[in-house]
């Protein structure tokens, strides 16, 4: 039996859910340069990022390295040589925690909606691309350590679907109660603000309300052209100080959240407009939905759903929805 395993492609983290936990991995990658001088000043040596494959991946890779920085649907697509260093590291670090894998897997990975709508040649063309790199055999090096695992199925979903699964479905992939799978029978939306879009689906039980769906680039990425205009830091540099609370005070994001919720709520409004009503629930996740909760809430009046940890459940909804697949 294959294990099985939600995959959220993210733009600034991969987030990977199974049966034995979850990781994040920040999606960065670079070239290694030269040597860091904080090994030449005689100061503590300090750990340098994981090396997958000749490039550095995950935390402080940018610090260390010449950074590499893609915002195309061809990366998730698998064209660049980065995206595939940071899935492996991605694995890497979840068999590191959780140990290796011992069977072939199953992966449930978790699209942009930009991806899966409009011209169906660009439809097929992302989803074709996907599961060619994702799927099949897998080795790389990971700091001097060989891997290997075969991914013998791989299945495509909106990232923000995943919201409902995770609310509905308990981790052993039963309804987590009767009140929560009442959102089957109904209408609800979601609404998922990461680092480089902002996605929007509603749907009544396995059916899309297609007219209400769609995504745009005014992600956390939007945010971050608005307060380092000039590029200081690179956008992977940015997630990771506004995730761990230690922005420098050059950067001050306070006074663009305004701005930045108008053009959040003006795409919702534009493919909503006062339709929001009819919808059972409205489940907001990803990580801007942390600095935007208050317009959100706001706008929706009751109506919203967020979580404890608004980064995992597209993953974890993901990984559930692995789990009912026969």
């Amino acid at each position: 039996m294959s294990i099985k395993i939600g995959l959220d492609l993210g733009q600034s983290s991969v987030k990977m859910v199974g049966a034995k936990g979850s990781v994040i991995f920040p999606s960065l990658a670079a070239l290694v340069g030269a040597t860091s001088a904080e090994t030449l000043t005689g100061g503590r040596k300090k750990k340098a990022p994981m090396m997958v494959d000749g490039l550095y991946v995950g935390h402080n890779a940018h610090r260390w390295g010449i950074p590499l920085e893609n915002f195309s649907f061809d990366r998730l697509a698998g064209v660049t040589p980065e995206m595939r260093a940071i899935l492996h590291g991605t694995l890497t670090e979840y068999q590191r925690k959780f140990g290796c894998f011992e069977e072939d897997v199953h992966l449930v990975v978790g699209l942009p909606m930009q991806m899966l709508m409009g011209e169906q040649d660009s439809v097929v063309r992302f989803t074709r691309g996907v599961k060619s790199w994702i799927g099949g055999h897998h080795e790389w090096t990971a700091d001097g350590e060989t891997y290997a695992l075969d991914v013998t199925r791989v299945d495509l979903a909106p990232q923000a679907l995943g919201a409902l699964i995770d609310y509905v479905f308990s981790m052993d992939g039963t309804p987590a109660s009767t009140d929560r799978a009442q959102a089957l029978k109904y209408e609800c939306a979601m609404v998922s603000i990461g680092s480089n879009t902002v996605e929007l689906q509603v749907a009544k039980r396995d059916e899309d309300t297609k007219r209400f769906n769609g995504g745009q680039p005014i992600g956390v990425r939007w945010l971050h052209n608005q307060v380092d205009p000039n590029t200081m830091w690179t956008f992977g540099e940015f997630d990771e100080m506004l995730r761990a609370g230690d922005l420098p005070q050059e950067i001050e994001i306070e006074s663009f959240l305004g701005a930045w919720s108008t053009q959040v709520l003006g795409f919702i409004n534009k493919k909503w407009g006062d339709a929001f009503p009819r919808f059972h629930k409205i489940f907001i996740v990803g990580g801007g939905s942390l600095l935007l909760r208050p317009y959100l809430e706001t706008k929706f009046n009751g109506k919203a759903v967020f979580f404890d940890d608004p980064i995992l459940p597209i993953s974890r909804g993901l990984y559930k929805s692995a789990l009912r697949v026969k």
